[in-house]
């Protein structure tokens, strides 16, 4: 499964088309101005086959092994990220020689030009139970994909663990938007900004600046202290005008309403658990099991409090609910999904259709075609010969 948030410059596209598999899912991120990269998201396991009389067998492949099998394309960027479940030399150091499978799989990574993304010996796993580290998650990008600086500002973020074992991995796609610090804090939704009243408010803060921006208008070259009075008038006009006609942007209160304080410092105690986990250097044992200890705590403590919260919320309300509010209640079990449909075919020698545009001008021709269909009939000038009507 992979989540995403709607962007307006962004699209997702499914690709089953590639390969139709319960732990591997590819699809494609497409940006105005950007070629279109095809991302693989895998999970490594050994999957249940079935034998003849339908009874799940011993043995089954793994998905890096049906990875091998799929046709990918040579002309655009791939990014294949996941949990791996393998070691190898060429991203953790070992004391051991590595599986056949993990070997088969850095082979065939070599082969078709992929790279690893990842810092060698960075864990991105660390066991509950035992504390051991190790490096199970991995991101790779093709020769195209690296020539193309697809993957940008490449981390291991411990701070989107929380209870789990594996460690979060992130980047960024988007070469062009650079992360700017708000220096005010303040963030607006400009969904609901009043258009007539930011130009209103810009002009008039400008008018009040006038000695500030009077400088840009000659022609010479200025000094750097009245460059920085200019860019400073500049950030306080747009400052006011974003106060006077867009409203703060809030959290959702529906996004997680039973969330409170206590939910707050149960997420930062694991937060803490797992950095100090994942930084310790120690070789000691003992330290590294009191150190899981300590994650396995924080996290029960986590759950037992969102499990806890979530009670105490949902009781509440249904307490509290009045007259037809009790009919909007089974709509929280309830989500939106959309279920796209399979790329089409277009001929032998034609990439699938998979994005919108593209079935949509597929069934057009298609629909053309058969209102222009072809009829054989028997014409009777002909003296039993046959005629081709074409008839639209």
């Amino acid at each position: 499964m992979t989540h995403y948030r709607r962007r307006d410059d962004l699209t997702i596209t499914p690709r089953p088309d590639l390969a139709d598999d319960p732990d591997m899912m590819f699809f494609e991120v497409a940006q105005p101005g950007r070629r279109t990269i095809l991302v693989c998201n895998l999970y490594n396991e050994r999957q249940q086959e079935q034998d003849g009389q339908g009874d799940v067998a011993q043995r089954g492949t793994y998905t890096v092994e049906r990875l091998r099998r799929v046709r990918l394309p040579r002309d655009m960027p791939i990014v294949l990220a996941g949990d791996w479940n393998l070691h190898h030399p060429w991203w953790e150091t070992m004391n051991r020689e590595p599986s056949a499978l993990a070997n088969a799989t850095a082979e065939w990574l070599r082969e078709n030009g992929f790279m690893l993304v990842n810092e060698p010996d960075a864990p991105t796993f660390h066991s509950h139970s035992t504390g051991k580290p190790s490096v199970l998650d991995l991101v790779f990008v093709n020769e195209c994909a690296q020539r193309e600086d697809t993957v940008k500002d490449f981390c291991i973020d411990e701070r989107a663990t929380l209870d789990s074992d594996h460690s979060g991995l992130r980047w960024s796609f988007d070469p062009a938007r650079e992360v700017v610090e708000n220096p005010t804090g303040v963030r607006y939704n400009w969904k609901a900004a009043d258009e007539e009243a930011f130009k209103e408010k810009v002009l008039s803060a400008v008018e009040d600046r006038r000695d500030a921006f009077a400088p840009l208008r000659e022609r010479r070259e200025l000094s750097v202290p009245e460059l920085e009075r200019a860019a400073e008038a500049l950030r306080a006009v747009l400052d006011e005008g974003a106060q006077a006609a867009a409203p703060e942007r809030r959290t959702s209160t529906q996004a997680k309403p039973w969330w409170n304080e206590a939910m707050s410092a149960a997420k930062e105690a694991v937060e803490a658990a797992e950095t100090a986990q994942s930084q310790c250097k120690s070789a000691d044992p003992a330290l590294r099991e009191r150190l899981a200890t300590a994650c396995s705590h924080a996290a029960a403590v986590f759950r037992r409090a969102a499990k806890k919260t979530k009670a105490k919320f949902f009781r509440t309300t249904l307490e509290d609910a009045k007259g037809n509010d009790i009919w909007s209640f089974p709509k929280w079990t309830k989500g939106r999904r959309e279920y796209p449909t399979p790329p089409l075919f277009r001929g032998r020698d034609l990439p699938p259709a998979t994005t919108h545009a593209e079935k949509c001008d597929h069934s057009t021709r298609r629909s053309q075609e058969k209102n222009h269909t072809c009829l054989f009939r028997r014409d009777p000038s002909s003296h039993g010969t046959t005629g081709l009507v074409s008839r639209a």
